[in-house]
């Protein structure tokens, strides 16, 4: 172990605190009201969902407002509870804490913290209450650790603010980009409202006009007339093979591909040329992107090869990209959701003259290399601020964030208080428990 600072003591998790394991409640226990039962994704936020206790609730399990919990199997994590008195479900404790509580939570933080990033793909899960327990820690002085405390929160208030608004940013640049290619690829200004629809009369700007994607080249379905489709003798040969999930993997241009046909499967197929537009009208909904090779593909992708005198393929593409969502509507919600390729046909595009949709893309390839930049940028902003969030906490528990007073009882003697204290509350407990 690492030397300490003047006054500090070595001990452990398990010394200065008491773990409470929450109970295992049955599903013929869940009710629809009563005492919520905390589980560990109603602390991650990862479900809104209670189930509710009715039952006589051991003390042991209740929780009540400002309560700190730590889940220690799946999820590794420290919480604050805020909400109504509840009861506690397994593999999560309730902290009783024998020094100043807020101290104990950013020092469980920091430890978890460790232990989280210690275990990293190691297939670890949990801890053991014995390891947990036992886990070492540094103690400082009591007086010292309310400055640890206020000095960590007035540090994390900062990053918290800072972080806050970098999500905020990150979260628009996705949404302002989406506006800025709708309000372009429909010939409206910075300010104006492009609306999808099938009516050719919706105004466009002058040299503009109505096309149905049908008109602006060859379109067709995919092929794969061989039964059955996954037959080995189709695959393994030279020639790409574009599936559903490779459409919506595709940023763009398509140039990567899992699987490939054999001469057997390309001829009972199609092979299209690089520049083909892809629609996907089944499983992924009108998911677009443009084969950047020669391939082949099944019939539940569409491929539209543009004329290019007409219609760049990026323009259809980009069109298709803004509109997925108001084309998915045109799937019927069954089982196995697809679009009609006559209703794809009939799907109507604003096009402007070559020369117009070559500056429009000009731009929106400005804009696209602009956020994915600012993107990167605020990706990179949030890893140094978790960094130094770590820092941070890692100087508080080292003795380095504030100085230490000589006049401060030492943490011997509250660690001495702990130990006296600590048999006095294992008997009240025991009574407790047999009253």
């Amino acid at each position: 172990m690492n030397d300490l600072p003047m006054g500090w003591e070595w001990s452990s998790l398990g010394e200065i605190g008491k773990y409470i394991n929450g109970r295992g409640f049955k599903k013929t226990e869940w009710r629809e009201s009563g005492r919520p039962i905390i589980r560990i994704q109603n602390l991650t936020g990862t479900s809104d969902a209670f189930n509710y206790f009715q039952g006589e609730a051991d003390e042991r399990h209740i929780v009540r407002d400002g309560d700190l919990l730590v889940s220690w199997a799946a999820t590794l994590g420290v919480f604050v509870w805020r909400g109504p008195e509840a009861v506690l479900n397994q593999h999560i404790f309730k902290v009783v804490s024998y020094v100043d509580p807020r101290f104990h939570r950013h020092l469980l933080e920091h430890v978890l913290g460790d232990l989280q990033r210690q275990t990293h793909g190691s297939g670890m899960v949990h801890i053991t209450k014995k390891r947990f327990d036992a886990t070492p820690i540094p103690v400082p002085p009591l007086n010292e650790q309310e400055r640890i405390v206020a000095a960590i929160e007035e540090h994390l208030s900062v990053l918290d603010r800072a972080s806050l608004t970098t999500s905020a940013v990150a979260a628009r640049l996705p949404r302002l980009l989406d506006a800025t290619t709708r309000r372009l690829i429909h010939g409206h200004g910075p300010s104006g409202e492009a609306e999808f629809s099938q009516d050719p009369g919706h105004p466009l700007p002058e040299g503009w006009s109505w096309k149905r994607l049908s008109d602006l080249g060859e379109m067709g379905r995919g092929k794969s007339k061989h039964r059955p489709r996954n037959d080995p003798i189709l695959y393994g040969g030279p020639y790409p093979f574009i599936q559903t999930g490779d459409v919506a993997a595709a940023q763009g241009v398509l140039k990567e591909y899992r699987k490939t046909y054999s001469e057997a499967g390309l001829a009972q197929s199609r092979l299209w040329p690089a520049g083909t537009v892809l629609i996907t009208i089944a499983a992924n909904i009108a998911d677009s992107a443009i084969l950047g090779l020669d391939a082949c593909f099944p019939d539940s992708v569409v491929g539209l090869i543009p004329d290019v005198t007409g219609v760049r393929a990026e323009w259809v593409e980009y069109f298709l990209r803004v509109e997925q969502e108001r084309l998915e509507r045109f799937a019927p919600a069954t089982a196995q959701k697809n679009i009609n390729l006559r209703t794809l046909r009939a799907v109507v595009v604003p096009v402007p003259p070559l020369v117009e949709q070559d500056r429009i893309l000009d731009e929106l390839d400005t804009w696209s290399t602009t956020v994915s930049a600012l993107s990167k940028s605020l990706a990179r902003t949030k890893r140094r601020a978790a960094k130094a969030r770590r820092s941070i906490v890692a100087s508080a528990f080292s003795g380095r964030l504030v100085q230490q007073d000589p006049s401060d009882e030492q943490a011997s003697e509250l660690l001495k208080h702990i130990r006296a204290e600590k048999p006095v509350k294992k008997r009240q407990s025991k009574t407790k428990v047999s009253s």
